[in-house]
């Protein structure tokens, strides 16, 4: 199953906009959406005809945050609201750093569980 984001038409590479978030606000955010009308609506309310909704499988998606990260981006907004937004309104949040963790964690173990596994086959 995909899930959406907002891109600037006609890029090469995924250019996704950037929003300020964090309890500081100084902290960068970029937003995914679980479905394509939420993200249509988001461009839709912001105006913004440059845009428009793209689909990332799961792995784009891994690959898309790992990047982000890189880039120094702290957190994945999950289908934020445009007026929400413009009024201060507390959005959903993922923290990155946090959930890669998580998936390399996860990754980790399996690694150790077939090891272990692959010794009493």
């Amino acid at each position: 199953m995909s899930l959406c984001v907002i891109a600037k038409k006609n890029r090469e590479f995924l250019d996704t906009p950037v929003f300020h978030a964090g309890p500081s606000g100084n902290e960068e955010a970029i937003a995914v959406f679980s479905n394509r009308e939420s993200a249509q609506q988001y461009i839709d309310e912001a105006g913004w005809s440059d845009h428009e909704v793209g689909e990332l499988t799961p792995l784009q998606l891994l690959r898309w945050m790992v990047k982000a990260h890189e880039d120094g981006t702290a957190f994945l907004a999950v289908n934020p609201n445009r007026p929400g937004q413009l009024a201060s309104k507390p959005q959903v949040v993922i923290t990155i750093e946090a959930k890669l963790s998580e998936i390399a964690n996860s990754l980790s173990a399996d690694v150790r569980g077939a090891s272990t596994s692959s010794r009493t086959a």
